[in-house]
């Protein structure tokens, strides 16, 4: 049945709006108020809390900043001394003590030849010594001695009588010497030619030209400290003879 209302709008009973559609309404109403609520927080208090404890931390950050940089400074010291004791250290371990080993050649010299009860009568005119090159160890050929530099005798070995024979003598103690093993690998042959002095004793000299290879300073330590040990354990062995009972 058709129902007409006839009575003008503004006496017409009002119509209710839908559930179904009225409930959507209401629910996006509240999240949109939640979400401005959790805005409002957001931004009025979490925010200022933490505004406010940014300005604390950077007050605190301010306070230790020399401490900081006080720090800082001694690690950097610490760094830079560090570098130096490591040089000094690499410079000590490439040092050849050359002053020890000037003594031990004149030892050698000055004591002369036990067998014959003589000295050697060796001048000296000339030593010198040549560092290895910077790059001698990164041209090493595998298995052959670390280099640790040239040495060069020039002089003479003066006799009335075969002066080669003494120079031959003076030779043979530096390559058997310690002063040699601890310290060159290699001594060329004592080659040269006879000098004349008439009016000076004795009157005759060989001349000498001495090429030695030294070794590597670390090696030579290491070679040193192998032979004082070895010395040091036949030193703690007991001797031959009787031994206590018990």
């Amino acid at each position: 049945m058709i129902t007409i209302n006839l009575l003008p709008k503004e006496y017409r009973k009002k119509e209710k709006t839908p559930i179904a559609l009225l409930l959507p309404i209401l629910g996006g109403l509240i999240c949109v108020l939640s979400a401005a609520s959790v805005a409002a927080y957001t931004h009025f208090v979490w925010l200022g809390e933490v505004q406010n404890r940014r300005q604390g931390l950077d007050q605190e950050l301010a306070q230790k900043q020399p401490r900081l940089r006080y720090e800082e400074s001694l690690l950097s010291e610490e760094k830079e001394y560090k570098k130096r004791a490591d040089t000094i250290k690499d410079i000590a371990a490439g040092r050849i003590v050359m002053t020890e080993k000037l003594d031990q050649l004149a030892d050698i010299t000055v004591a002369g030849d036990e067998t014959a009860d003589q000295g050697y009568l060796v001048w000296i005119k000339e030593l010198k010594y040549s560092p290895p090159s910077a790059n001698a160890g990164k041209t090493k050929v595998k298995g052959a001695p670390a280099v640790g530099g040239e040495m060069s005798l020039k002089g003479l070995a003066l006799a009335d009588s075969d002066p080669l024979v003494r120079l031959n003598y003076y030779h043979a103690a530096l390559k058997n010497s310690d002063w040699f093993r601890f310290g060159f690998t290699e001594i060329s042959d004592p080659v040269g030619n006879i000098e004349e002095f008439p009016e000076l004793e004795p009157k005759k000299g060989w001349t000498m030209d001495l090429d030695l290879q030294m070794t590597d300073p670390v090696e030579s330590r290491k070679l040193r400290a192998a032979a004082m040990k070895m010395v040091a354990e036949k030193d703690a062995k007991p001797q031959g003879g009787a031994t206590r009972k018990k």
